[in-house]
């Protein structure tokens, strides 16, 4: 759970989508707790898992206790809550195909100012590496184990780690799209 929270905490802008399991009765789901915050994930800090993943969880419990959920332990729950996510590099290349002119300005032996063009070495390709960040909440039913919802924004993760702003961001967006229980 922190590790997805670290992960879209530090996001610009969060695109979220979500899966529901076909033919899954929400309403019978009336309590909830949550899975062990994760200790490792790919690209985050691991005292930023931890410090991201109880901030999480305390937006969750929030939000859920007001929709009229419970909170308890995990063995008498009848859904459990899985907070998961990375931060990945993406790597951008663009090749526009056309070669840019390489100016050089000097001074010839008599102290005027004369220009160089030459073909640069450059040959019109951009390359840019942007962290991708993506915070998942896995929602499972305690009896059979398996998933009954999932949610995850995804979007470029900013330098610095996660920010409080972008962990409650990330959090509340994922969570208004889930189903009535």
């Amino acid at each position: 759970m922190a590790v997805a929270a670290v992960a879209l905490a530090a996001c610009e802008s969060v695109k979220y989508q979500t899966k529901a399991t076909p033919d899954i009765d929400f309403s019978k789901y009336e309590s909830f707790s949550f899975l062990p915050l994760p200790e490792v994930i790919r690209g985050v800090n691991p005292e930023e898992i931890t410090a991201a993943g109880k901030f999480a969880q305390q937006i969750i419990k929030a939000d859920l206790v007001a929709k009229g959920y419970t909170y308890t332990d995990r063995e008498s729950a009848d859904a459990v809550i899985n907070i998961t996510g990375s931060v990945v590099p993406k790597v951008l290349v663009s090749q526009h195909g056309y070669s840019p002119m390489d100016v050089n300005t000097g001074f010839d032996g008599y102290g005027n100012t004369v220009s160089y063009y030459n073909v640069a070495d450059y040959f019109g390709t951009d390359i840019e590496v942007k962290d991708k960040g993506t915070l998942m909440l896995e929602f499972y039913d305690n009896e059979t184990k398996e998933v009954i919802w999932v949610g995850w924004g995804t979007g470029k993760a900013a330098a610095g780690g996660p920010r409080v702003d972008k962990v409650k961001e990330s959090v509340e967006g994922i969570l208004k799209y889930i189903p009535a229980m």
